[in-house]
């Protein structure tokens, strides 16, 4: 969890904008992976191209998410939460 927060939240301070970068925010810059699991569970699903299904530069999509069914409740219940 360091580690990913080092190089995504913390990314903001150390490039001294720490109000455009490193939050999921309006008005901050947009750039994302969407992966299918849980990479503080399996780092190595970062590696896995067949696991990334989503990414965002600029706040433009370079690969689009396909439209499928969460694969658990839980990620139903937070996709039904999420703002």
């Amino acid at each position: 969890m360091e580690a990913i927060i080092a190089a995504t939240a913390l990314s903001g301070e150390l490039f001294q904008k720490p109000d455009e970068l490193g939050k999921v925010l309006p008005g901050f810059y947009a750039d994302l992976i969407l992966v299918d699991g849980n990479p503080l569970e399996d780092i190595t699903i970062l590696q896995d191209i067949t696991r990334i299904t989503a990414v965002m530069k600029n706040g433009e999509f370079h690969r689009e998410p396909a439209e499928h069914t969460p694969a658990t409740t839980a990620a139903a219940d937070l996709a039904l939460t999420a703002p």
